[in-house]
């Protein structure tokens, strides 16, 4: 997309004849380019390397499970989880306990909440009238279940020869809702069989319907096992809370099982003990949704990757790239990470070696404001949460109807965007997937062009006030850069909002360090904010992020663009310290336009800066003052302290925060 000429003119027109400006030649030297993140996954098993000690992770609860994104338990948290289950008297009790644990829950075994809440008056249930109408639901689940399959096999079996279909239909009868997993897996492959399916064809059929039944199978079993009539009654909830939560426990396979690979270093992978037993002979996931697999292992390399940057297991570099290059092969290409991809997996690492980690956005319990532009942050638990519910949305109807239910983690930088979105559904409900993202993009360069006008039509007003305000010099560097950037978009040069070949062209040799013209960071700040916004929502960068469709990648970068991170007040090139005193909390789009600047020109640059820091500071400091956030008794204080130091007496929050 690029800036109408025809349309920014009248701007340009009405300036230059107002002030007389000579366009000046455009300096065309410097900027050197940054390098470009290139791997290679050929070859990586052979590099000799410190083997990661996955020991060491298995200390730590929360590592995401490669194969099924379940976050996996050490065996500590397992026994105080069953330990917490002996003291339960009542169903209510019972749920408690499991939503405190939700994330550790496998996923086979999530539905569990819904089913509970279709129960009337549960509360008022003991634990054993609790279990009796649960065994009833999930022997409905298997039901269903395996009728669905069995329908699935007689549609697949109509591809065959009569004859062959004739037996493997007989077969069918014989699989039965009440059978063991077993047998049902049994009758399932000699129906493969009796088709006459080849290897690889048998692999594909039984990959489809396997793990539906072993997770149906797995639910059925928690409260109709024949060990669960033999437990005493007062044992129940500690027999059942231990059968749902020992999955979660983590084993140690290898990522390959080829025999050339079998002695090589960082040949391993942490698997939740549900996935274990689903190891096929080379691979170690069982699963036909490759974007799905995709996610669950860039959760698992991050959460390596986040532990070795904390020091609390041994550095080994080259285990991700490993494991990268094992997946891309086993995969045969359909599952592969783009560079931008490993580059963020690894950024992890050195971003936890910068500073401790900062608990206010790491909570779920309460909204945090961003400390810059107000917007409620989205964590990163959520974060994951509406993930999950936009992978199973398949129409922009869906899709809006997920945008609707949580459009207050969309953050204010976005908000326009989210609403044209919701405008297009509103008047076109049954639009495909191509034809919004036609009608989005018209919409969203519309905006973007209005917003480009709109920040160059304020920006050009301000040169009374630099004339006013500003010795000759300053003035001098205003007008030298009013004239190289009317010039540069008249000519149709910002192009898909590149900033980099703008600032280039608009900026060398401007003396910015002795006179810093506020009105120019302020534009620059703007047109920063505009080109973010088209980026995150362009169909060409989808590719970077994930492998649905182009309406899901929308919709998620919109999300994405309001995640709660810390930021260092002061960054850390002009000196700034890793504790919590000097981080708070920005949402993604307010870290990347605050970027390296110091407190005073961030202060200077945004005028909201002080009513938004200031809600920050006291809902936190009411966290810590309620007990729901530990060791930030004096943050808030001592954040108010600084930030008026640091903007010379300017912005003073100190006695604003209780």
């Amino acid at each position: 997309m690029i800036i109408s000429p025809i349309k920014i003119s009248e701007f340009i027109n009405k300036y230059n004849s107002q002030n007389n400006i000579n366009i000046p030649l455009i300096f065309n030297g410097g900027f050197a380019t940054h390098d470009k993140l290139d791997l290679s996954f050929c070859g990586v098993f052979e590099n000799k390397t410190t083997p990661i000690k996955l020991e060491q992770a298995q200390c730590y609860s929360g590592v995401h499970c490669p194969s099924c994104g379940t976050q996996m338990l050490t065996p500590q948290d397992y026994e105080l989880i069953k330990e917490k289950a002996k003291n339960i008297k009542s169903a209510e009790e019972w749920v408690n306990l499991l939503r405190e644990n939700k994330k550790f829950i496998p996923k086979k075994f999530r539905h569990i909440f819904k089913d509970i809440e279709n129960i009337n008056n549960y509360k008022e249930l003991s634990v054993l009238e609790l279990f009796k109408e649960m065994s009833e639901i999930s022997f409905h689940h298997k039901k269903n279940t395996v009728r669905e399959i069995k329908d699935y096999m007689k549609i697949y079996s109509q591809d065959f020869p009569q004859d062959r279909q004739i037996k493997a239909i007989d077969i069918l009868d014989e699989i039965r809702t009440k059978q063991t997993y077993n047998l049902q897996k049994d009758k399932i492959m000699l129906f493969a069989d009796t088709l006459g399916l080849n290897k690889e064809q048998k692999n594909v059929f039984a990959s489809k319907i396997l793990r539906l039944l072993f997770n149906s199978n797995g639910y059925y079993m928690l409260f109709n096992s024949s060990e669960l009539s033999q437990i005493p009654q007062e044992n129940l909830a500690e027999y059942v809370i231990q059968r749902i939560f020992y999955p979660s426990l983590s084993e140690i396979a290898p990522i390959s099982k080829y025999p050339k690979h079998k002695d090589l270093p960082n040949n391993s992978i942490l698997l939740c003990k549900n996935c274990y037993p689903m190891q096929v002979k080379n691979i170690f996931w069982q699963n036909t949704d490759l974007r799905e697999i995709k996610d669950n292992l860039r959760a698992y390399l991050t959460d390596i990757s986040y532990l070795m940057g904390g020091n609390k297991i041994d550095n080994a570099p080259e285990y991700i790239n490993s494991l990268i290059y094992s997946v891309n092969i086993m995969s045969k290409q359909k599952i592969e990470f783009t560079p931008n991809e490993i580059k963020s997996i690894k950024s992890v690492e050195r971003l936890m070696k910068r500073h401790v980690s900062f608990a206010p956005i790491e909570q779920t319990e309460v909204d945090i404001p961003c400390a810059e532009c107000g917007s409620t942050m989205l964590t990163h638990t959520k974060r994951k949460e509406i993930e999950y519910e936009l992978k199973k949305c398949d129409t922009p109807y869906e899709y809006a109807n997920v945008l609707r239910n949580n459009m207050k983690y969309i953050g204010v930088h976005n908000k326009v965007l989210a609403e044209i979105f919701l405008s297009i559904v509103e008047k076109n409900p049954n639009i495909s997937n191509e034809e919004f993202l036609k009608k989005y993009a018209r919409q969203e360069a519309h905006y973007c062009e209005k917003s480009v006008e709109q920040a160059i039509s304020g920006f050009l007003v301000n040169r009374s006030y630099v004339a006013e305000h500003y010795p000759k010099e300053g003035l001098n560097i205003y007008d030298i850069f009013t004239s190289r950037l009317l010039k540069y978009v008249s000519e149709g040069k910002f192009k898909n909002y590149e900033l980099t070949p703008l600032y280039k062209e608009c900026l060398e040799n401007l003396d910015f360090q002795n006179y810093p013209v506020r009105p120019i960071f302020v534009l620059l700040r703007n047109l920063k904010s505009i080109a973010y916004k088209h980026m995150y929502v362009n169909e060409e960068e989808k590719s970077k992020y994930n492998d649905k469709d182009g309406v899901y990648s929308l919709l998620f970068r919109l999300f994405q663009q309001n995640v709660a991170t810390a930021d260092h007040l002061v960054p850390e090139i002009k000196g700034g310290e890793g504790d919590k005193y000097n981080l708070i909390g920005l949402c993604k789009s307010c870290n990347k336009l605050k970027s390296r600047k110091d407190v005073n020109n961030w202060y200077s640059e945004n005028k909201k800066l002080a009513d938004n820091l200031k809600k920050q500071l006291i809902v936190v400091n009411n966290m810590s003052k309620s007990g729901q956030l530990d060791g930030y008794e004096d943050w808030a204080e001592k954040i108010a302290q600084k930030v008026y130091e640091l903007t010379y007496h300017r912005l003073d929050l100190r006695n604003q925060i209780d």
